[in-house]
């Protein structure tokens, strides 16, 4: 779990299936893309609406777009925000190298011996 501060008030996004999937959605909706979205002068409104995107549902109706919750925000509040889509993107890594050494098969693991 990750921590943020929107207009002063304490926000958790976390990393879970469930997460995952709402923020896929929701991202999808606004048009997202992770290539395009995540290179170079993008990358801090892409942290934005990630962070957007992962709002459990009772704080994610707070704002009715990703442009709303950024423009609540302080500029002090930034830093908090990139630190918990930083931890985000930690837990993501994590959970991608998990599946992708679970998704060896026997023999995958005796030829890369």
């Amino acid at each position: 779990m990750a921590s943020m501060t929107i207009a002063g008030e304490p926000f958790d996004i976390q990393w879970t299936n469930a997460s995952a999937r709402l923020m896929r959605l929701r991202l999808a909706d606004i048009g997202f893309d992770w290539n395009r979205d995540t290179k170079g002068e993008r990358l801090s409104s892409a942290m934005v609406k990630i962070a957007w995107a992962l709002l459990p549902y009772e704080d994610f109706v707070k704002f009715k777009t990703h442009e709303d919750m950024y423009t609540s925000m302080t500029d002090k509040e930034d830093e908090s925000l990139f630190a918990a889509v930083g931890e985000i993107f930690k837990a993501m890594s994590t959970t991608a190298e998990k599946k992708s050494t679970l998704k060896k098969s026997p023999s995958q693991e005796s030829n890369s011996d």
